[in-house]
């Protein structure tokens, strides 16, 4: 039962909050939200992966509980049907897809022997508030947590103990890989703390975090015992006074109240406790008790979160409406998490140590995710935090000579794809935020021409096929998008040259628009991929597939209209088309795919703009129609509320902005594409001088129109415009949104949303796309290349070839096309006697020895690899042969953070023509190493020095590679299932 705001019950001198039952929420819809909505426990359940954690409004510290700590479902470390649990770490994720944090978990123990790896605990005790967490153990030890800023803080009740102690876990080995751990006892003018740090290897390569642990009030550490592997277990000393009766040592003897202050720094020992002496300096005189500040905390935390609150209040809506927006809120107003520490001092991108005092610095960037949404919130709610964030992202660019990608804990660890710093940074820009141009253009500049993830081969072809880079078409369209936010932020600098030259790189998704579908298509060896079907999730895509990603061209609507147009299509039936095709994806099994109607898939994000398109067609109600089904279908106050994990603020900023009918369609663009209000009242005080206030006029799911208040009063006429500008947002008080739940017979003309850049109107800059090639990847004898050197073209030039060969050709102005033609190099045969190759990863047998080799990008198809077997594998040369040479070289492919590794044994048979086969060569390699992705060659050589005549006809050979078994319990992903990946067998006589 999900419970909030207890009542504060003293039980005997133990001052714990206790588990009250849930009050009633606000009945009226006319008043505002307040934190009593915040319900923490919403997206803890299904796949949301939230954290029921304490925490303050963008804080370092989220303190709560650890309850799993693998598998898709444990990333944040909690899961709202789990009843055990390990102990409570001091950071989690919120809504991520991958594990990390859960750093210096901490758990109270009945005693020293107490040392089990979990506890049961009472699920209907559970309480989570906004910045606080209670539950009780089934041992009976009570359990609350609040947090400030950089401090959490604990509030134990344990019973008394005959030897006077109390004992607790501190655990700095947990979860991930920890590479050193020291734990200090110090004293400073605070008294004695635990002075603790930890370094550890996760998702975060190199994640280095420094803590003080303070007991408060009279308690003494008096010992500290190891147990190997981070784990600690911490004797205190109980002074007498807090016995109720030290004698009789019987059952009914009052609790013991216990209370730590534990302060983060990524800094070092001395910023941990800073951070801690600024917490404790900002406690109120009068509170002497460690129940005093406790409290207190809680209360100034929750004031903070009640002040966030404010800055988007709504009226209107039921309580379960409220509940949902209010913590949607509060999880987009969790992260970024804060990283520097109270002086100002934090740890950069190249792990040295850097002051601002001007600009907090920030962390957990999950840009892939936040920009379409979250960030273009913070503009308008957190414009001050929001150039911090920026701050952030252009000192990175200087520490490391990127922006950041999907940075953790100062690591980049280049999750996902694109480079969306520069859509948050080309946003705030367009929007007026003050912010040095010429500083972010070079960053941005900078980070588009990196040598990572096929951007030289983007640069130069114009655009990505599937043998350049796995999910080529996803990094193709992202690439397009960001450069052209590059492209309008030079432009608004005035350095038109350099605008150009961007606009025209984002031009890239022209040679995937695939004439036959008007869809996104992959490139495949010059042409289009001849094996498609949209609905097929693989790797050509990002957690996504082609139904998913063909909506993406927003930042050029028009010349992305204009050609489905050409085409035969429309955008309007392409959406209608996508609402209505068939929910069941194909291909591989993507957890991430989830929330569909039709093939729209609200539970990731590359869907999160789609219904909002209709606002650039004729037909905008339809949009309307589906935000609105969204909204009341997609989020639920239940702790299974979120359709897909909630990706740091992103999936909860999508129900923010579209419950108040006020989308960011294009971020990088000053305007919002418009829809039907969920509430009565919006208000957004941060909005230009004044504030701005949007009010519904009627009640329903379509909008009619829009129009500031003032223009209201005075006009008959409603507009017919789909979109709202930044300006126009800023410059009024007020804007009345007009609502209906039936549509008129009368079918109205909108002013549909349309791009409002420089280059709307630039068609000298439009490129041709790529030409289409058509040869064999592989053939023998001789194969036949075809090319068309533009859409529609009926007779194509060929030629005939007889070796292996490339073929480049270029559309003047416009993108290049490359096809490779390879030739079998011998005449041997392959067979898979043993070993089912998962689909995803299967090029079929002849794959193996046709002389196209995979490089360790494995994803772009070239590897067959199966999971959890052994592989047997058969070659045979056309007829029973003596040889005199064999020169025999297998490539294997060892990427362990995917959980490909070398097999731990790798057997040669060789088979004579009789049937008869012995055990030429093999190898052993019993160890999983924790190195960096590498393809390996098992290379052996086969040499007969007899006389012709009497050397043995060899038939064939065959290969055993044995699997590995299971990841070490070093891995992200230990216990999990290894995988063989193999790609060419060389033969030479």
């Amino acid at each position: 039962m999900r419970k909030t705001l207890p009542t504060l019950l003293f039980l005997s001198v133990c001052s714990l909050p206790s588990l009250a039952q849930k009050p009633s929420t606000p009945a009226s819809a006319s008043e505002p939200i307040v934190v009593a909505h915040i319900d923490p426990f919403i997206g803890t359940g299904g796949h949301g992966h939230t954290h029921p954690a304490a925490t303050a409004p963008f804080g370092m510290v989220q303190l709560g509980p650890d309850t799993r700590k693998e598998g898709w479902d444990g990333c944040s470390g909690y899961h709202y049907t789990d009843s055990t649990l390990y102990g409570f770490a001091h950071t989690h994720l919120s809504g991520t897809g991958v594990s990390d944090y859960s750093d210096i978990l901490i758990r109270p123990l009945t005693g020293p022997e107490d040392l089990a790896e979990t506890v049961g605990f009472d699920k209907a005790s559970e309480v989570a508030e906004a910045g606080y967490y209670a539950v009780t153990l089934d041992n009976g030890i009570s359990c609350a947590f609040t947090a400030s800023d950089r401090v959490g803080l604990h509030h134990y009740g344990m019973a008394w103990r005959e030897d006077g102690k109390a004992y607790f876990l501190l655990d700095l080995g947990y979860r991930d890989r920890t590479l050193s751990d020291h734990v200090w006892i110090k004293h400073n003018e605070h008294g004695e703390y635990l002075s603790v740090y930890r370094q550890s290897q996760g998702w975060a390569r190199d994640q280095r975090l420094f803590a003080s642990i303070h007991l408060l009030g009279d308690f003494h550490i008096e010992n500290i015992k190891g147990y190997g592997n981070g784990r600690y277990v911490l004797q205190v000393d109980v002074p007498r006074h807090h016995w109720t009766d030290s004698e009789s040592g019987s059952s009914d003897v009052d609790r013991i109240a216990i209370q730590f202050a534990v302060a983060l720094s990524a800094v070092d020992a001395d910023g941990a406790e800073n951070n801690y002496s600024e917490w404790s300096q900002s406690l109120p005189k009068k509170s002497h008790s460690p129940e005093d500040a406790f409290h207190w905390t809680k209360r100034q935390t929750q004031a903070a979160w009640q002040a966030e609150l404010n800055r988007a209040q709504v009226t209107g809506g039921t309580d379960a409406q409220k509940r949902i927006y209010a913590t949607a809120l509060y999880h987009a107003f969790s992260v970024p998490n804060l990283w520097s520490d109270a002086d100002g001092r934090y740890r950069g991108m190249d792990q040295k140590i850097y002051q601002d005092v001007e600009h907090p610095h920030y962390t957990v960037f999950s840009l892939w995710d936040t920009y379409r949404t979250a960030h273009p919130l913070y503009l308008l709610t957190q414009p001050e935090r929001a150039m911090d964030f920026i701050e952030t992202m252009l000192d990175h660019y200087d520490q490391s000579g990127r922006l950041p990608i999907w940075e953790l804990a100062a690591n980049e660890t280049n999750c996902m794809i694109g480079y969306h710093s520069v859509s948050v940074i080309a946003d705030a820009i367009a929007k007026g935020f003050p912010i040095d141009v010429d500083r972010a253009l070079t960053a941005m500049i900078g980070t588009a021409e990196s040598d990572v993830f096929g951007l030289p081969t983007y640069r130069e072809q114009g655009y990505l096929s599937l043998q350049d880079e796995s999910e080529s078409v996803s990094k193709t369209l992202e690439y397009a998008y960001d450069d052209a936010c590059i492209a309008w932020t030079a432009a608004k600098a005035g350095k038109d040259s350099i605008a150009d030259h961007f606009w025209q790189r984002s031009q890239a998704w022209i040679s995937l628009l695939d004439p036959e579908t008007g869809l996104a298509r992959p490139r495949d060896n010059g042409t289009f991929l001849k094996r498609y079907e949209p609905r097929e999730v693989n790797n050509n895509f990002t957690e996504a597939n082609a139904w998913q990603y063909s909506f993406s061209p927003i930042h050029d609507l028009k010349r992305w209209t204009g050609m489905l147009q050409d085409y035969g299509y429309s955008l309007e039936d392409q959406l209608d088309a996508l609402f209505e095709a068939p929910s069941e994806t194909v291909g591989r099994d993507q957890a991430d795919i989830t929330g569909l109607i039709g093939q729209y898939a609200h539970g990731n994000e590359p869907s999160h703009h789609i219904a909002w398109l209709y606002a650039a067609t004729q037909h905008p109600e339809k949009g309307h129609a589906r935000v609105r089904d969204i909204l009341e279908t997609m989020y639920s106050d239940q702790p299974d509320g979120y359709q897909g994990n909630e990706d740091c603020g992103q999936m909860s900023a999508w129900y923010v902005m579209s419950s108040w009918g006020l989308y960011p369609l294009v971020p990088g663009e000053a305007q919002y594409a418009l829809a039907a209000p969920l509430w009565e009242t919006v208000h957004l005080p941060e909005v230009g001088r004044e504030g701005v206030i949007l009010t519904r006029m009627g009640k329903g799911r379509y909008l009619t129109g829009c129009l500031p208040k003032d223009r209201v009063l005075r006009a008959a006429l409603r507009p017919d415009q789909s979109f709202l500008s930044q300006a126009d947002l800023e410059a009024r008080r007020e804007f009345v949104f007009f609502t209906t739940e039936a549509l008129p017979d009368v079918e109205k003309n909108w002013v549909p949303y349309a791009n409002a850049h420089p280059f709307v109107e630039r068609r000298d800059l439009d490129l041709l796309p790529a030409p289409r090639i058509e040869v064999a990847r592989r053939f023998e004898g001789s194969t036949m290349a075809k090319i068309w050197m533009k859409p529609g073209t009926h007779a194509p030039a060929e030629k005939k070839l007889t070796e292996s060969k490339s073929i480049t050709v270029s559309a003047e102005p416009g993108h290049s096309s490359t096809a490779y033609t390879t030739k079998k190099p011998n005449d041997w045969s392959v067979k898979v006697v043993e070993g089912q190759p998962n689909p995803q990863y299967n090029p079929g047998e002849a794959a193996l020895i046709d002389g196209v080799r995979g490089d360790v990008d494995w994803r772009k198809g070239e590897w067959f690899g199966l999971q959890g077997q052994d592989l047997t594998v058969l070659v045979t040369p056309p007829v029973a042969k003596r040889f005199k040479h064999l020169d025999i070289d297998l490539s294997l492919l060892h990427d362990q953070r995917s959980w490909i590794t070398y097999p731990k044994r790798i057997e040669m048979y060789l088979i004579l023509e009789n049937g008869e086969e012995w055990l030429a060569a093999w190898s052993d390699d019993e160890t999983i190493e924790d190195i960096p992705a590498e393809i390996m060659h098992w290379h052996t050589t086969y040499l007969e020095k007899a006389p012709q005549w009497r050397r043995p006809k060899i038939a064939g050979i065959r290969f055993v590679f044995r699997n590995a078994g299971l990841l070490p319990d070093w891995h992200l992903g230990a216990g999990g299932e290894t995988f063989i990946f193999l790609d060419e067998i060389t033969i030479q006589e």
